[in-house]
């Protein structure tokens, strides 16, 4: 990753015979074009370079020459166009080696379309109603706590948590709206004995969820005064 996203034109490195020693191989490979020995630019003036990093250039050359020629070509054409006048220089067809084949420019450009196609209509907006999820982590049910406290909150959505809220005994407390959610309590605003947390996770979209309740023993206790006896010596 990134070349193995589906958006991406992934691309290995040649040796002019085969495929260069370094070259990553495998599903995500969609062609190859020169990438050893290749006389480019380097710091201070040119000289020759070997890698994966001097072979991608060349298809994003060819991309250019065929957005320029084509003004308003799509990606999706681009890529056609690329990929589909690819030379085989392994297996006929695909392979995980070499992918579609070695970049011929010339046949590229020469496949491009007179006008490109009218783009696709945007599909239309998915209304997000997936609520997010929320969970409490720590401190675990039943926990002793006092003084100041952390609460730390798994909070997740397919599209993202804006924020969450802490809730002690249904009363809010504290927000966050950064991950990781971590909330601070301080356990001397109750009194000790018994208390329920509870967390609301929000979405952009306005969607909502509450955790399962955690129960947590608050015990402050009173600090106790100790008088000390001073005898004389």
């Amino acid at each position: 990753y990134p070349a193995a996203y589906p958006e991406v034109i992934a691309v290995g490195a040649w040796d002019g015979t085969g495929k260069a020693a370094f070259s990553n191989y495998g599903p995500h490979v969609d062609l190859v074009a020169p990438g050893v020995n290749v006389y480019t630019t380097r710091r201070g003036g040119y000289g020759y370079f070997s890698g994966t990093s001097a072979a991608a250039p060349f298809v994003a050359g060819l991309a250019a020459l065929a957005r320029g020629a084509v003004p308003g070509l799509s990606a999706t054409q681009t890529v056609q166009a690329i990929q589909s006048t690819a030379s085989d220089v392994l297996d006929v067809g695909w392979d995980p080696l070499s992918g579609d084949g070695l970049i011929d420019v010339a046949r590229a450009l020469a496949s491009l379309p007179a006008t490109p196609s009218p783009p696709s209509p945007e599909p239309a907006p998915t209304l997000d109603t997936t609520p997010p999820t929320a969970a409490i982590v720590s401190p675990w049910d039943g926990k002793t706590v006092r003084r100041k406290l952390a609460i730390m909150v798994d909070a997740r959505d397919d599209v993202g948590v804006v924020l969450v809220e802490l809730m002690v005994n249904g009363v809010l407390v504290g927000t966050d709206s950064t991950a990781p959610f971590r909330l601070a309590w301080d356990t001397r605003s109750v009194q000790d004995g018994q208390h329920t947390l509870t967390a609301v996770a929000h979405d952009a979209a306005g969607n909502s969820s509450t955790s399962a309740s955690v129960r947590v023993n608050v015990s402050n206790g009173r600090l106790k005064a100790r008088v000390l006896s001073r005898r004389p010596i």
